[in-house]
């Protein structure tokens, strides 16, 4: 995981879906990146304004684009403590690596 500094952007990302955290302080950005080796997900603290940027390890563990990066559409919500995904989904046609 890599944390941006405070005022720092995110790489851009598109067919996102954000999710207020059950700490009512944190956001959760979710979707589609061709970024490389980022996955297109974030955490935004809401108190202090700092980003966390999640990239996962590729499908063999290094830092590789990971198939999750071509992944968008996402629809998230949460209920009580629980937050409920339903995952998109690209073809490479649309993200060419």
């Amino acid at each position: 995981m890599q944390t941006a500094a405070k005022n720092d952007a995110i790489p851009p990302i598109s067919f996102h879906t954000a999710t207020l955290l059950p700490d009512n302080q944190s956001i959760l950005i979710c979707g589609s990146s061709n970024q490389s080796a980022y996955s297109g997900l974030a955490v935004l603290n809401a108190t202090n304004y700092v980003w966390t940027v999640i990239i996962p390890n590729g499908t063999n563990g290094t830092s590789e684009k990971s198939p999750f990066s071509l992944l968008g559409g996402h629809v998230a919500t949460l209920y009580h403590d629980v937050i409920i995904f339903a995952f998109g989904g690209n073809s490479n046609e649309y993200y060419p690596t």
